[in-house]
């Protein structure tokens, strides 16, 4: 590949700047993967003493949040890749990542004594992630 057409490439990713989007749904897809393959393992570590959660087993739930979370990926390459109608809902995407970043806060100002020290760091971790990706989003549109 030539350097003329490496730029050429370059700059159309630049143009319709969805590279932000992408490395999201990267992550949501790792996370989403790791939910739904070791829901039974993460579970006790970072809730060890609440099994259930309103009734539902905690690893029940960190396998629907991983599926969930696979969805989302699809929906969000699904969107940045066009620049059609679908494209519109780029700040679809950015609200349902700021809101993800106000639900782990709400998470953790409410039931920090439920989490473990590993759950309240996940949970921050994944919280801080989510809001540089949601800025980079946000910037991108």
């Amino acid at each position: 590949m030539s350097v003329s057409s490496s730029q050429s490439i370059l700059s159309r990713l630049i143009e319709r700047k969805p590279l932000p989007f992408y490395v999201g749904a990267f992550a949501d897809t790792v996370v989403g993967v790791g939910l739904v393959a070791f829901a039974k393992t993460i579970a006790p570590l970072i809730l060890p003493d609440h099994p259930a959660i309103l009734g539902i087993a905690v690893s029940s739930v960190l396998r629907f949040l991983g599926l969930f979370l696979l969805v989302f990926a699809l929906d969000t390459v699904m969107v940045a890749r066009s620049n059609g109608v679908l494209g519109r809902f780029r700040s679809w995407i950015v609200a349902a990542n700021w809101a993800t970043v106000a639900l782990a806060v709400l998470v953790l100002g409410l039931w920090h004594g439920a989490l473990s020290l590993l759950g309240i760091a996940m949970v921050a971790a994944i919280a801080l992630a989510v809001g540089v990706f949601a800025s980079l989003q946000q910037r991108a549109i």
